[in-house]
């Protein structure tokens, strides 16, 4: 209520809807505070009590906005061009089941063989998977910054912290959404 001033049209994101930056905000000190977990003041009713006044559904999602491919290109597409040692970890790959996660396709390249394959750590191998479409492609126009999905995984955490039995349900939640 002490803000004179609130965004408008000038709000690429959100077009002014303040409620909006309102979730984001206690989804980020729920991420902030979460990334203190280890410190002995971390209480887990702290952080859920920051995510229920956060993100509430996909709907909610934070996405940077960015223009016409090569004109405006996003930062992920940015930095990845000027970097080509950037590729898929081999454990991360694996780890995903490769192509039994739909996901797979979207984060890698598939090499032109129809799987992502990573690069096994302390190496770097040729033929390996780079990043794919969904963030280091030029034509992605809005990539994720904060998130239903990371507020879902946050919310498992804090409640496998507090022996709470929804936490498998929230688990899945947060990779349904991710999805």
């Amino acid at each position: 209520s002490s803000n004179h001033i609130t965004p408008k049209k000038d709000d690429f994101i959100f077009g002014g809807d303040v409620s909006a930056w309102k979730k984001v905000a206690y989804t980020l000190k729920a991420r902030y505070y979460s990334r203190s977990s280890n410190k002995s003041e971390y209480d887990p009713a702290t952080l859920l009590g920051y995510l229920a006044q956060g993100i509430s559904s996909n709907d909610d999602n934070c996405y940077s906005v960015h223009g016409a491919a090569g004109a405006e290109n996003n930062q992920w597409y940015a930095f990845l061009t000027s970097r080509s040692y950037m590729v898929a970890s081999k454990v991360l790959v694996d780890s995903m089941g490769n192509m039994a996660d739909p996901r797979t396709s979207f984060y890698f390249d598939t090499t032109g063989v129809g799987a992502a394959v990573g690069n096994p750590l302390g190496s770097f191998e040729t033929g390996v998977s780079y990043w794919g479409p969904y963030l280091a492609s030029s034509a992605a126009k809005r990539i994720p910054l904060v998130t239903f999905a990371e507020a879902q995984f946050l919310k498992a955490e804090a409640e496998v912290r507090s022996s709470n039995p929804n936490a498998f349900i929230t688990l899945n939640n947060a990779i349904k959404a991710s999805v």
